[in-house]
């Protein structure tokens, strides 16, 4: 049963993938790591029952299961070259787990990147009562709350707020002038939960980009979805996944210390030149940050 289902499983994963509700919280719950470790068990389940043939199929089942994962995970993008350009900027995104592993912690990693913007989910505690604002530590920056938890941070000025959508998942939506470039930063906070379909936020979402004025564009978040996700496929014709543009190693953001999920996010469009982007290693969330450094262009 573990194996039928595991081989069901991939087959999903190669076709229709999460496009359909009804198939994709499996799709979701079954990536090609969990389908290694599935049928490794599966292997020695039938390596105690002494059924060898069985023992040989499974195992390597899980390793090709294994070099799936390795083969989808790892991005290779080409170095930049030369020493970086003057008016080089950086943007960092994070989910920052409520505060869990301490504000102090959160802080100290934003201020070892030094964005020159930032947009952080479940940023607030969830609880009442609040303590004071840790955002308040952080000077030289125009910073704008929106509902569910997200912050948004410039160095420049927030010229237009806008709250696409709140409730379960957000998007929320800021136009901001940084170093004299006009830009458009749209933030997602997409809710995990796995029997959720995530095909009516990317709808709002997909409307939210279409709406947009000329010039750069940012779009990033805990989309909860993975980077191979069907609903990414319309925007690799006008965006680029910043990671796969500037990054080199596994794309796993969550959960840390050993994440394999890649669900958080940075797209740009073609007015926005990443030369790197890095997922940086902390304890002070469950979720790694998305560090870019990018120009914008004519």
């Amino acid at each position: 049963m573990l194996a039928a289902g595991t081989a069901v499983c991939a087959l999903l994963q190669l076709t229709v993938r999460d496009r359909w509700p009804v198939f994709s919280m499996v799709v979701y719950a079954s990536p090609p790591v969990a389908m290694a470790v599935v049928l490794l068990a599966t292997s020695f389940i039938w390596g105690l029952r002494k059924a060898w043939r069985h023992t040989i199929a499974a195992g390597g089942g899980a390793l090709v299961a294994a070099a799936w994962w390795l083969a989808a995970s790892m991005v290779l993008a080409p170095p930049p070259e030369g020493p970086a350009p003057r008016g080089l900027l950086r943007s960092l995104g994070w989910n920052l787990e409520r505060g869990e592993e301490g504000w102090d912690a959160v802080l100290a990693e934003i201020r070892a990147h030094d964005p020159d913007l930032a947009w952080f989910v479940e940023a607030a505690e969830e609880q009442p009562p609040p303590g004071p604002k840790w955002h308040g530590e952080l000077a030289g920056y125009d910073k704008r709350e929106a509902a569910g938890g997200m912050l948004f941070i410039t160095k420049g000025r927030i010229r237009e707020f806008r709250q696409v959508l709140k409730g379960d998942s957000r998007i929320a939506e800021f136009r901001v002038t940084l170093r004299g470039a006009d830009l458009t930063v749209l933030v997602v906070d997409i809710d995990g939960t796995s029997y959720r379909h995530r095909g009516p936020v990317f709808e709002v979402l997909d409307a939210a980009i279409a709406e947009v004025p000329p010039g750069p564009l940012l779009v990033g978040g805990d989309f909860n979805t993975p980077r191979d996700s069907f609903f990414f496929d319309e925007w690799r014709g006008r965006l680029k996944h910043s990671f796969e543009a500037g990054g080199r190693g596994m794309d796993g953001t969550w959960p840390t210390p050993l994440p394999f999920l890649s669900i958080d996010h940075c797209w740009v469009n073609d007015r926005i030149r990443v030369r790197s982007c890095v997922l940086p290693m902390t304890s002070a969330s469950d979720h790694r940050p998305v560090f870019v450094e990018f120009e914008v262009g004519e």
